[in-house]
């Protein structure tokens, strides 16, 4: 919260006072940045994935101990 406040108003981390935080209702929602994730249906891409071997047999080949 702290960063996406900073980056907004062009202030430090040290600067902002949160005063009051609040959860509100979809259709209350103003900013676009933050209806975009209002969707139920979204879904984002894995950056990494870890790989994993087929069988026990494999674990050394793969660097597991």
């Amino acid at each position: 919260m702290y960063n996406e406040m900073a980056s907004c108003h062009m202030a430090r981390h040290p600067c902002i006072q949160i005063i009051q935080a609040a959860t509100i209702p979809a259709p209350f929602c103003k900013r676009e940045n933050i209806k975009q994730f209002q969707n139920a249906k979204i879904k984002f891409l894995l950056t990494f994935k870890k790989v994993r071997p087929p069988t026990r047999k494999l674990l050394w080949n793969f660097g597991h101990r």
